[in-house]
């Protein structure tokens, strides 16, 4: 069992908003998502500085539907 605050200790997946709780059903859904937003990335030229906050923003954009 892991004292990880991020991962859910009943199943071992990570928390997340799409309530799925099975480690492989969830890395299925992430790579769908991920692909999808970096799709969307590549359409709108996410430009900036690429900086920390820029960088966490990309972040927010593509994992942003997944996890809290």
């Amino acid at each position: 069992m892991s004292d990880d605050s991020y991962i859910n200790p009943g199943s071992g997946a990570f928390i997340n908003l799409l309530g799925i709780e099975d480690p492989g059903e969830l890395a299925t859904a992430e790579a769908t998502v991920v692909a999808a937003r970096t799709r969307q990335l590549d359409a709108r030229c996410f430009a900036g500085s690429y900086d920390v906050a820029h960088l966490q923003a990309i972040h927010r954009h593509l994992f942003g539907d997944i996890y809290p």
